[in-house]
């Protein structure tokens, strides 16, 4: 049995929401500075946007790695590790002067970064597991979902009156802070280390062993559809609204904080419902949410949209979906691997990322020549998603 070294305070669940909240600061605060950035390279749109998905790439790479450590080793000193790796990543990008270098800063940058989010949800599986967990998860989300709310907005008046690289000078400070707050703050939480060794054979054994769970597959497929429409939302959002409704960079930010708010509706949704309903069920609940979002979003675009609360208040939905389907769609893919949380929520986040990148890379491929893309993208998705959640809407997780 696991001995619980900390308890799920207030305090630890805002800890956690902060070392989690590297992802979305690091992606989308400086959307807005998207096309300048092409413009001091002299490069295309496809190039630029590919710095977020090397990003995702990055960031798929280092979780494989960081989960099975930390069940081994610990989860603190891997987020020190991962930290410091960050940090060197943020270094190369105030540094560059080409576009190759930008995209190789962000890729390492990434590769530190994945370490405080996967490991974030591990230490809450350390503590709690199923519902329990999923509330805890929820709560963070709601926590972390005011970075990206305010990241874009912050990010446009960075573009406009100090220019792109002011943004990662705020990711250096930001990492910085979260070194000294794990170093200072974080107590241990994995007291039952495992003790398997970590050669390749044995990396391909536990991931086989997670994948062979119906449970996690099922909750991990949910994290993969559901990051996949936020992700092509990310990618492709700063060229669709600032051309096509002809909107300066700070007014971008506010409309995608603005749809950020969806998110944290649907934390709050899921926080409030998930032990009630359980995780099955208010899954179930967010996909509803998603598609409704998603065809609106393709209709609406189709029809002719002349204004850009007619694709935000499509994507609000989306995300408000997304807010109840993530986190516990987390907590499910975890919670039958008391002593393997670790590397669950690297195989779940790998799965994640992944999916996000390839289908970034596709928006952003084709976001100048067809912008049909983007709501297209999300709403096959999302109906992929409901089909399959409905199918499954009456089950209970095991405990």
């Amino acid at each position: 049995m696991t001995v619980k070294t900390i308890s799920p305070t207030w305090g630890i669940t805002l800890l956690l929401a902060i070392i989690s909240a590297i992802q979305p600061l690091s992606t989308d605060m400086y959307l807005p500075s998207l096309l300048s950035i092409a413009a001091y390279f002299n490069t295309d749109m496809s190039q630029v946007q590919f710095t977020l998905s090397i990003f995702m790439v990055g960031f798929a790479i280092g979780q494989i790695f960081y989960g099975p450590f930390a069940d081994k080793y610990g989860r603190k000193p891997l987020l020190l590790i991962s930290l410091l790796i960050y940090l060197a990543g943020v270094v190369v990008c105030l540094t560059a002067e080409h576009i190759e270098f930008l995209i190789f800063g962000r890729f390492l940058q990434a590769l530190g970064g994945s370490g405080p989010v996967v490991l974030s949800r591990a230490i809450v599986r350390d503590m709690l597991k199923g519902a329990e967990a999923g509330n805890m998860l929820a709560k963070m989300g709601f926590i972390m979902g005011f970075v990206p709310l305010i990241a874009p907005v912050f990010g446009g008046f960075f573009e406009t009156y100090y220019g792109w690289r002011s943004h990662f000078y705020v990711f250096l400070a930001f990492g910085v802070m979260l070194l000294f707050l794990v170093m200072w703050r974080l107590p241990e939480t994995n007291t039952n280390k495992t003790t398997a060794k970590l050669s390749p054979r044995a990396f391909v054994k536990i991931y086989d062993g997670l994948w062979s769970s119906l449970i996690f597959r099922f909750f991990a497929i949910r994290i993969a559809l559901a990051y996949g429409g936020l992700f092509a939302f990310i990618t492709g959002s700063s060229y669709y609204i600032q051309t096509r409704f002809e909107l300066p960079p700070h007014i971008f930010g506010f409309v995608f904080s603005f749809v950020v708010l969806g998110f944290l509706a649907g934390t709050l949704i899921s926080a409030r419902f998930t032990i009630k309903l359980g995780l099955y069920k208010i899954v179930y609940i967010g996909a509803i949410f998603q598609v409704i979002g998603g065809i609106s979003m393709l209709l609406l675009h189709s029809l002719g949209a002349i204004n850009v609360a007619q694709i935000a208040l499509p994507m609000f939905l989306y995300l408000l979906g997304n807010g109840i389907v993530m986190p516990q769609s987390y907590a499910g893919s975890m919670a039958d691997f008391p002593h393997k949380a670790g590397a669950a929520s690297s195989l779940a986040g790998v799965i994640q990322v992944a999916t996000g990148a390839v289908i970034g890379s596709l928006v952003g491929l084709y976001i100048e020549s067809y912008t049909i893309i983007l709501p297209l993208v999300i709403m096959g998705l999302s109906i992929v998603n409901f089909v399959s959640c409905h199918r499954h809407r009456h089950h209970k997780l095991s405990s």
